[in-house]
């Protein structure tokens, strides 16, 4: 229901910036099917984890796969970590245009 809202109130040519940590597997699904809807979706999702115990290691290992199950699907991501945001996009951008 949200989703449908959402989508009537996009533009048909609309392009959606997603802002999200990407921590579990609600964000990204949303994503495609924001995508599989014709909108260009891009994920900018900052990092919210660490290096250390064996859950933070897990839940990058986790982010990580969304984030390639994401760009394998042709949406964007913007993996943001300790870089600027504008280093993050200028990265991003040049693996885009490739």
């Amino acid at each position: 229901l949200w989703l449908r809202r959402f989508r009537r109130r996009l533009p048909a040519d609309a392009q959606v910036l997603f802002f999200t940590p990407l921590v579990d597997d609600t964000a990204a699904t949303l994503a495609r099917r924001i995508d599989a809807h014709g909108h260009l979706v891009t994920v900018l999702s900052p990092d919210p984890t660490a290096t250390g115990t064996v859950g933070q290691r897990l839940t990058t290992f986790e982010r990580r796969q969304r984030l390639r199950s994401l760009r394998s699907g042709g949406i964007r991501a913007v993996e943001w970590g300790d870089d600027s945001f504008p280093v993050a996009v200028a990265a991003a951008t040049r693996r885009w245009s490739r």
